[in-house]
């Protein structure tokens, strides 16, 4: 049996989420926004969202456990607004 999917759509086309494999703050996402789906970006703003309170707004610690540069981490909270 195939797990229930969830349709994200993104630029470019939509892409199919198990909703399983995903963090319980971003599957609320798709119930709490009031749309049919979210988009990839609306699911990487929650998660480095989510991130960044569970590291106390530690910025550094926030990027080593997304795997990814504090500049590129610094670079999405100016994008996404987060500050």
């Amino acid at each position: 049996m195939v797990p229930d999917r969830t349709d994200y759509s993104f630029s470019g086309g939509t892409e199919s989420v198990y909703p399983h494999l995903l963090a319980e703050e971003v599957r609320s996402l798709r119930e709490t926004s009031g749309e049919e789906g979210c988009t990839l970006r609306d699911i990487e703003r929650e998660v480095i969202r989510s991130a960044l309170e569970k590291a106390g707004n530690n910025k550094s610690l926030t990027a080593k456990r997304l795997g990814i540069a504090r500049q590129t981490l610094l670079n999405k909270i100016k994008d996404y607004q987060l500050e």
